[in-house]
């Protein structure tokens, strides 16, 4: 079986997410103890955004083979797609500029210099921010096809299975 456009696109779309949340505790902890430990969480850290940096490059790409997907399909909303996508551009610049941020402090690493604290600090707050975004824009993918994930959807589900017959 061949993957299509959305299969590759759903794929991809859990890397930039998952590695940047998952590298905030790392910069976290590096930001606050300054000791060969903290270096160590830093090295992880650092690796997990500039990997979602470069992760959300495919991802953001593969977009436009899922709309070909899914465009003609009888519950495919434009405006759900617009709204995904125009998030998406920044999720894709945050998380390139957090990527970058990470990439400057694995530099200062490798030539053993301890890295100064404004970019471990700019690693951190920008790609918390990044993480925040790709998650609201993945959570945007998502509404485009789950009804349930709709604002609204909540109130107008049946609250039994049988509610309906009820009335």
């Amino acid at each position: 079986m061949r993957a299509n456009g959305a299969q590759f696109h759903v794929l991809l779309n859990h890397f930039p997410v998952v590695l940047g949340v998952t590298s905030l505790p790392f910069l976290l902890f590096a930001l606050w103890k300054r000791n060969a430990v903290a270096r160590t969480a830093l090295l992880i850290g650092a690796t997990l955004s500039v990997l979602a940096g470069l992760s959300v490059i495919p991802t953001y790409l593969s977009g436009e083979g899922a709309e070909e997907v899914v465009e003609h399909q009888p519950w495919f909303s434009e405006t759900l797609l617009e709204q995904h996508e125009d998030a998406a551009k920044f999720a894709l610049a945050g998380t390139l500029l957090a990527g970058l941020a990470a990439g400057v402090v694995l530099f200062q690493l490798r030539k053993r210099a301890e890295p100064k604290i404004v970019f471990v600090a700019a690693a951190l707050i920008f790609n918390g921010i990044a993480a925040g975004v790709t998650g609201y824009v993945a959570h945007l993918g998502g509404v485009i096809r789950h009804d349930e994930l709709r604002a609204g959807a909540a109130e107008a589900a049946p609250t039994s299975p049988h509610a309906e017959d009820e009335e």
